[in-house]
């Protein structure tokens, strides 16, 4: 799994590429997560190039989550593929995460947040 992040506009983008497979490459994701959020207090994991997720990346993206929300961050998740999506539909995890179908569209809904 390869991560990229880059600033865009209001927040970080954290462009995935690959398999979150195994729970070290979901711990590598948490960990950029946990180090960029804090500075930046919004972002958006862009699941684009992700065509699977396993049952240890998939927990550990909830407790990225979670551990956003409680500290007050904005993160959410953008452009998962069709298999990724319905993973988070059948596992019943899909209400935990704000899920945008572009990262367009999840920069336009912080935008939007911020000035409600």
């Amino acid at each position: 799994m390869s991560l990229e992040a880059e600033r865009s506009g209001l927040a970080m983008v954290l462009h995935c590429q690959g398999n979150v497979i195994f729970r070290n490459e979901a711990r590598e994701l948490s960990s950029i997560v946990s180090d960029v959020l804090p500075r930046s207090g919004r972002m958006v994991v862009d699941l684009a190039g992700v065509d699977s997720v396993e049952q240890g990346g998939l927990g550990e993206l909830v407790l990225t989550q979670l551990w956003a929300e409680a500290s007050g961050y904005l993160l959410t998740f953008a452009s998962p593929k069709k298999a990724v999506r319905h993973l988070f539909e059948i596992t019943h995890v899909a209400p935990i995460f704000d899920i945008y179908p572009s990262v367009a569209e999840a920069m336009a809904a912080m935008a939007t947040a911020m000035t409600s």
